[in-house]
């Protein structure tokens, strides 16, 4: 990997983005994100004022830690909307 192309790659994952690009970059709703932030489970962001940012290696880390292997593992972070079982 060229030195340049590592120094934009950092660059990349170090910015804020705001929950409309956080939700593309994670093929996600905004919505859901937004449910995420009020009851916990998602993932971490910052405030600023009312303005709302996540880092974009924050979202590739949480993203990574929801991978599974089965739909039956319980334990593999996923996140339930409703509260179910």
């Amino acid at each position: 990997m060229r030195v340049g192309h590592m120094e934009a790659e950092l660059e990349f994952r170090d910015r804020f983005v705001d929950d409309v690009e956080a939700a593309a970059l994670l093929s996600l709703s905004r919505s859901y994100l937004r449910q995420l932030r009020l009851r916990g489970g998602g993932c971490a962001f910052s405030s600023f004022g009312r303005a709302v940012r996540y880092r974009v290696s924050d979202l590739f880390e949480w993203a990574a830690s929801k991978s599974a292997t089965s739909t039956s593992n319980r334990d593999c972070g996923a996140t339930p909307l409703h509260g179910g079982a």
